[in-house]
């Protein structure tokens, strides 16, 4: 595609910057020449004089509010707009060098259907373009006849206050000065513009040129069929060469922008926050009003525009690490192995801590923590039963989901190609027989194996929190029948003072289980709360992806299912020991 030229797209561009002497010629940089001159005039006399004037006028209204933001709310704009000239003409070396290395062999498209692959981020920033040119010429436009509308234009007003060293008031000074101001902020507009669509046009290049190569690299076998003579270690050198070159060239954009980027958003969040309060004091339907909600509008569609193309630079670059992965089958693979690893790991963890979790069943085989009589049974009976149920309906649906994913193959008849029902990596070929039947076995072994644990650690677990607030409620109960008086002074005197030692201890006790519980299984409830979140959205990323009505999305649904068991599970059981807790503490006072 030698005759593509990308400079094709910003020519109008171009041209506008040309215009306000911001574009030497060619890929020249200013020499002593008549277009030199023109730029010092346009960007000294035009642009600084305007500018100056402005500044001045300042110190004369900087103790009346309401005039010095009506002054400097576009002020502010019109100097971050001489600096970023300053900055454009200090650099504008670099600039052509960018524009030379787009026009290198290797940033161009390669066939039709990477330029139509472009395209897109072509067409949006032409359109970018010209409704920023409208909004900013709109707004310009009813600055300059600002004074026409409202007739003010017959007390000699111009459109923006300024200071000179004559009266402006008399004529022909005032229309020689109305015409200086309606000139200087032409230049200023066209000159701003043109320079932040300049530079989001440099953003959009770096996000084409990411676009070219992420095709070049999953094309490498198409274009090795086409050009026999290439091997495709040499077009993936190529691919190397062109990623550097895009590093090199997004490394100097950012040397080309970064402080005009900085000042932009610094200066336009400080002349927004003046224009509306400009707004505040004006009619809402006035020409003023009209002017300020435009000039804001304007400001809001500059800060868009860095905004939006930066973030497709972005995502274009985050591409460039999966073209070579199948994000598809990355999660298919990946949300499974997730929650296997976190049970390897809580595995780890429940063997670690084995004298741990000998001592916390050595607590409750103590007199303590046992029943005193038929009421405490009957006071416990219900939180048992309830993790009963849940262990049984936890059993249940994980084992089902494990069943499904073990004879999938089978139900959708791929073991016919020699899958497996999980995707794994092995160091031999596990699609020939009998090696495909050995893993098959392996995998549903080790699978069971891994569903089997993780349940009933979960379950323990959560058993040990029924416990404690089983225990708490045995505490209360001992406490309640306390306060009953007995008519044979059962719970008079020493015998009171007995009862009520015992509750005290009974009370450490309970702390001390309960603390020894957290230190047991408190990093293994972090680990399932972060991996099953991550988990949960793998798979319903994994939904979005197969036939609603199909078994891999009743698969999936399961799983999701069984994950939210599980995540309901810590949290129900862990919520009736808070509720427990805080009715010890009512009983107590």
């Amino acid at each position: 595609m030698e005759n593509f030229r990308w400079k094709q797209t910003i020519k109008i561009n171009i041209l506008m910057l040309k215009s306000v002497g911001l574009w030497p010629k060619g890929d020249k940089i200013y020499k002593r020449d008549m277009y030199s001159v023109y730029a010092v005039i346009s960007t000294i006399v035009i642009v600084g004089g305007h500018n100056f004037f402005q500044i001045m006028n300042i110190f004369f209204v900087y103790n009346n509010l309401e005039t010095l933001t009506g002054t400097i709310f576009i002020t502010i704009t019109d100097i971050l707009a001489s600096m970023k000239m300053c900055f454009f003409i200090q650099n504008i070396g670099l600039l052509k060098e960018l524009m030379t290395t787009l026009n290198s062999t290797e940033f161009k498209p390669k066939n039709l259907d990477q330029i139509d692959m472009v395209r897109p981020a072509l067409n949006s920033w032409k359109f970018m373009y010209f409704t920023f040119w409208i909004t900013g010429g709109a707004t310009v436009c009813i600055w300059a006849i600002f004074p026409l509308l409202d007739n003010s234009v017959k007390t000699k007003r111009l459109p923006f206050a300024a200071w000179y060293p004559y009266n402006v008031k008399i004529s022909p000074l005032y229309e020689i000065t109305y015409l200086y101001q309606m000139v200087g902020i032409s230049y200023i507009s066209v000159a701003a513009i043109n320079m932040d669509m300049m530079i989001t046009s440099l953003m959009m290049h770096v996000g084409t040129q990411c676009e070219i190569l992420c095709d070049n690299l999953r094309n490498l076998g198409r274009f090795t069929q086409l050009d026999l003579e290439c091997t495709v270690n040499q077009k993936i050198i190529e691919c190397i060469k062109h990623h550097r070159l895009v590093i090199c060239f997004a490394k100097n954009c950012n040397r080309f922008f970064n402080m005009i980027v900085l000042g932009q958003f610094f200066t336009s969040t400080v002349v927004i926050a003046l224009t509306m309060f400009q707004l505040t004091l004006v009619d809402p339907l006035s020409g003023a009003g009209f002017s300020h909600l435009c000039y804001v509008t304007s400001i809001t569609i500059q800060l868009f525009l860095y905004c939006w193309f930066g973030n497709e630079v972005e995502s274009k670059v985050m591409n460039i690490f999966f073209v070579y992965n199948d994000l598809e089958a990355l999660a298919d693979s990946i949300f499974v192995t997730v929650t296997d690893v976190l049970a390897s790991i809580k595995m780890y963890i429940f063997i670690r801590n084995v004298e741990l979790r000998r001592k916390i069943m050595s607590t409750l085989k103590s007199d303590s923590f046992q029943p005193i009589h038929t009421k405490h049974l009957d006071i416990v009976q219900p939180a048992l039963k309830s993790w009963k149920i849940m262990y049984i309906t936890f059993t249940i649906m994980a084992s089902y989901t494990v069943v499904i994913w073990t004879i999938f193959p089978i139900l959708d008849k791929s073991f016919k190609k020699g899958r497996l029902p999980f995707a794994a990596w092995y160091p031999y070929d596990s699609k020939k027989s009998p090696f495909y039947e050995l893993t098959y076995v392996y995998q549903v072994l080790s699978m069971w194996y891994l569903t089997v644990t993780n349940i009933n650690m979960d379950t323990m677990i959560a058993a040990l929190m029924v416990l404690t607030g089983a225990q708490c409620d045995i505490l209360c109960n001992n406490l309640q029948t306390m306060k009953i008086p007995v008519k044979s002074g059962l719970h008079s005197g020493s015998n009171f003072n007995e009862n009520m030692i015992q509750c005290i201890k009974h009370h450490r006790k309970i702390v001390r289980f309960a603390l020894d519980c957290n230190n047991f299984f408190s990093m293994i409830v972090l680990g399932q709360f972060f991996t099953s979140t991550v988990v949960l959205a793998f798979t319903m990323f994994q939904m979005t992806l197969v036939d609603p009505v199909s078994p891999e999305s009743f698969t999936n649904l399961s799983y999701v299912n069984a994950l939210t068991a599980q995540l309901f599970m810590y949290c129900w059981f862990g919520n009736e020991v808070e509720i427990k807790v805080r009715l010890f503490k009512q009983n107590v006072t």
